[in-house]
């Protein structure tokens, strides 16, 4: 009997809660509309405070949710700051205002700044707040999965300062080159990289730059042209701040790199038991004694050593900004290497009560280039780990006779790929303008821009294999080649722009050109 009560108190007590929680959890529902217009917001988040249960607003901006009394909602749509609002009993309306503090933000468009409320098309702009957390060794690293309808995929195997090919909205080409035009303190950067060069962008030191914007539909081929069908990446560079003390910025970073997830392949072991149950005779006589770990012997801790100075500020009335880069960049593949030093000058002063606006910048870089050779990756894969690294003799070890190797496609030794080869060059390349916006002092409204810019690229490249390369004929110290590559890119601009934000009245006239005053 006394079990019995115990059962039906326990049934009493379940039953009771369960309604309590029945009654606790409600349907409430819903709109969001614009605070300035009263219209309804499609696509609006509504998220109970503290979990990822959520909705979404329907065409009107209407919603509904289950939630207890006792939850918050968070409410927010992309340009509008968030709202928080509690439960009702009746319909929720939350009126969500319009973010200024990202409306008023300036982005550089083509011939001219823009603000973001103001700006059409679809355009992307991302600031140094949205670089901190980067640690970029070029520039498209601070790009990467930051914006949507971009696609980065890396072209170098993950060479050090390899980069990647970047794509905007797709392939829009099928015979042309699907790379965006790179504009950098409006100099456009010409197709392709110099002869030696990694990637178009490894002369730019990320540490240099304040802003990128991305265009991505026909905007950038109205502004720039056939060239921008494929997008245009504008890359704005720090500048020098009016009537700020000098201010020294020293930045270090180092960073290690490990080989992950190697290729899976059989043991010393397991090779030779192959070799011994289906190789011909000749094969199972020229294997070795020795048990080499081929991947484990290419591949490296690798270190990168990123430093950088800048001078950022003032003197007297000249704004001013001086930065200094090295970055001494080790791939995993053993012998591949990047050696990057950048200098950068940007000066921007003022005459005339702002009437007439200078910008002097000036970007030199020097890159050296240690080119790995990739196929020792493959190599490493497929040779022989019964072989030892060297013969008796010193020379590197092969399957197969030198012979056989300079007449077939025989798997070399990985090692001798990266040893007794290199492929070396220096990449030099300047990137320079000087930018007059001169604001009439007789018509404000309109701007006279006159831009001239220079990019120079030169590089050195050589080539040689050593007199232990296995396929150098008998009797050959080396085989040795240079090569010396330039690219220029010469610029000369000069529009108006006209901005209509005041009223003005005739002052004074002088035949058909009149003064106008500020009403």
């Amino acid at each position: 009997m006394k079990n019995q009560l115990i059962k039906l108190s326990i049934c009493i007590l379940l039953v009771a809660f369960g309604s309590t929680y029945a009654y606790a959890q409600s349907v409430v529902k819903g709109k969001v509309t614009d605070a300035a217009t009263g219209e309804g917001i499609p696509g609006a988040t509504v998220v109970i405070q503290g979990t990822t249960t959520g909705a979404l607003t329907d065409i009107d901006g209407n919603f509904s949710i289950e939630m207890a009394e006792d939850q918050l909602l968070n409410v927010s749509f992309v340009g509008y700051t968030t709202e928080t609002v509690k439960y009702s009993n009746s319909t929720i309306y939350v009126a969500l205002k319009s973010s200024t503090e990202s409306l008023d933000e300036v982005m550089v468009i083509g011939y001219g700044q823009v603000q973001k409320k103001d700006a059409t098309g679809s355009v992307t702009s991302l600031g140094e707040e949205d670089f901190n957390d980067v640690p970029a060794i070029t520039a498209e690293n601070l790009i990467q999965g930051k914006t949507t309808g971009v696609t980065i995929s890396p072209n170098n195997g993950g060479a050090p300062g390899g980069g990647g090919s970047i794509k905007i909205r797709g392939t829009g080409s099928l015979s042309l080159t699907t790379e965006p035009l790179i504009i950098v303190d409006d100099v456009p950067l010409s197709f392709g990289n110099v002869d030696g060069s990694r990637n178009i962008l490894e002369s730019i030191n990320p540490n240099d730059i304040e802003s990128m914007t991305i265009l991505k539909d026909a905007s950038a081929t109205a502004i720039y042209g056939s060239r921008a069908s494929n997008g245009v990446i504008i890359i704005t560079t720090k500048q020098g701040k009016a009537n700020q003390p000098l201010r020294v910025t020293v930045d270090s970073k180092l960073m290690i790199s490990d080989p992950v997830n190697m290729v899976d392949v059989m043991s010393t072991g397991q090779f030779r038991d192959f070799v011994n149950e289906y190789g011909s005779a000749t094969d199972q006589a020229r294997m070795g004694t020795s048990s080499t770990d081929w991947q484990n012997e290419i591949y490296r801790t690798a270190v990168t050593s990123d430093n950088n100075v800048s001078l950022t500020g003032s003197i007297k009335n000249l704004p001013i900004r001086a930065s200094l880069g090295y970055i001494a960049q080790q791939g995993i593949l053993d012998t591949d290497a990047m050696n990057r030093f950048t200098s950068s000058l940007n000066l921007s002063p003022s005459f005339f009560d702002n009437h007439l606006r200078t910008e002097v910048n000036a970007k030199y870089t020097n890159v050296k280039n240690d080119f790995a050779d990739r196929g020792a990756i493959g190599a490493a894969v497929a040779f022989d780990p019964t072989q030892s690294i060297y013969d008796e003799n010193g020379a590197y070890t092969t399957w197969y006779s030198q012979e056989d190797v300079r007449n077939s496609n025989t798997t070399a030794n990985p090692l001798m790929l990266l040893n007794a080869q290199e492929d070396l060059s220096t990449v030099n390349r300047f990137i320079g303008n000087v930018k007059l916006d001169y604001k009439l002092h007789f018509f404000p409204d309109l701007t006279a821009t006159v831009n001239i810019g220079y990019d120079h690229a030169s590089s050195d490249v050589e080539k040689y294999k050593k007199a232990n390369w296995i396929d150098i004929e008998p009797g050959r110290i080396d085989d040795r080649s240079n090569t010396d590559a330039t690219q220029e890119n010469k610029l000369w601009d000069l529009y108006l722009n006209f901005n209509k934000n005041h009223r003005y009245t005739p002052h004074k006239c002088y035949r058909w050109i009149c003064i106008s005053k500020l009403l």
